[in-house]
């Protein structure tokens, strides 16, 4: 069988950096490949190099993956090479990641009828959208998912997320009444797969799988496990603070919501100046809550909290009129308590022109979310 064009100096460059490779296990390792190598034995050199890249040796990683890749000897096997391409990704081989590029640009030949600009978010960006994705939402549903499957294994930038948001909440895609892919059995293999290699986008949506227990049982205590190997990213940190939390362990919480918003999260920001508020701490907790602005300016949450604090006065000189806007803000949308008392200040006339018509429309917009009234809105009697 014929082997992959590589040299056999890259070969033994590959394995002469082996441990203990004083050791007559190793330097018989080394003889075997290169005698596989010379006889055209694929089989047999895919077996023996398989040593050295379960060691973590990248060359021999690479070389198995374009055995794998280009069926040279052996069957092609896109999933064998994306696995061991995905190794030497791991370990920051920038020539696995032109690999996997590769293998991608391959996928999007295969289909020809779509165009450029349907993968294309925005003129200029370098993401695009993945092949996959775009077949599902031309209501080619089974193609797309399977397609979508491959780009995630490939590491796609956002193949893997938009698998996550599919198989959590469904899509609803033309041609179908219902939604596709919810709870779908192959996403949840291929995030379990890639978890399980230590991709860390894949165990922090693991984490979120088995947390709010997305066609699996909650399981907290598992979904801290993946959110810890997960530690990266700010929405680990801020869904641990959620458990902790839960749990009643408020000081863990805190620490966490700490490390999140320390990683750029807003809602990190947003808890933290909730717990200085509970504190007494007014003038600490207006600075967080304009943090988590500063980071999502649509924060509805944070945008009522802080209306609150400039029509109260709380940590700062009263500013009814800004406090209105903020409410107003909030309520457009959609937060319940900035609706409520945005109804409420039109019927006061307080931070705005008086108004009874607005006023109750907008408690009738909290109203219709289930918000319970804290107090009896100032509604005029009728005459």
């Amino acid at each position: 069988m014929a082997l992959p064009a590589i040299s056999l100096a890259t070969l033994l460059c590959c394995l002469a950096a082996l441990p203990n490779t004083d050791s007559p296990t190793d330097a018989e390792l080394l003889e075997a490949v290169i005698e596989a190598y010379r006889d055209g034995d694929s089989l047999r050199a895919i077996s023996l190099l398989e040593v050295p890249a379960k060691r973590g040796k990248v060359e021999a990683q690479l070389i198995l993956g374009g055995m794998y890749e280009r069926g040279r000897g052996i069957a092609p096997d896109e999933e064998q090479a994306a696995y061991w391409y995905r190794k030497a990704y791991l370990q920051g081989e920038l020539r696995a990641v032109f690999a996997l590029q590769d293998m991608r640009r391959a996928i999007r030949k295969e289909f020809p009828e779509i165009t450029d600009e349907e993968l294309t978010f925005r003129p200029g960006e370098s993401f695009t959208r993945p092949v996959g994705l775009v077949l599902l939402y031309k209501g080619r549903t089974e193609e797309g998912l399977k397609t979508a499957l491959r780009e995630a294994t490939l590491l796609h930038p956002l193949a893997l997320n938009y698998l996550f948001l599919i198989y959590t909440g469904g899509a609803r895609v033309e041609g179908h009444d219902e939604v596709v892919g919810e709870h779908d059995p192959r996403v949840l293999t291929l995030i379990r797969r890639l978890a399980s290699e230590e991709i860390p986008r894949a165990q922090l949506y693991l984490g979120q799988i088995y947390s709010g227990g997305y066609g699996v049982e909650v399981d907290n205590d598992r979904a801290l496990s993946f959110f810890q190997e997960a530690d990266g990213f700010a929405e680990s940190h801020d869904e641990m603070a959620a458990i902790y939390s839960l749990r009643g362990d408020s000081a863990k919480a805190e620490e966490c919501w700490q490390k999140a918003a320390e990683l750029g999260c807003a809602n990190g920001w947003y808890n933290l100046a909730v717990i200085q508020r509970e504190r007494g701490d007014h003038v600490t907790a207006n600075g967080y809550f304009r943090k988590a602005l500063e980071l999502e300016p649509e924060m509805a949450k944070a945008l009522a909290n802080l209306g609150q604090s400039y029509v109260a006065g709380l940590g700062m000189e009263p500013d009814e009129e800004k406090g209105f806007q903020l409410y107003k803000k909030a309520a457009d949308l959609g937060d319940d308590v900035g609706q409520f008392m945005t109804g409420e200040l039109y019927l006061r006339g307080q931070g705005t022109k008086k108004s009874v018509e607005k006023g109750l429309e907008y408690l009738q917009k909290a109203k219709d979310q289930g918000y319970e009234f804290p107090f009896p809105p100032s509604v005029p009697d009728s005459p």
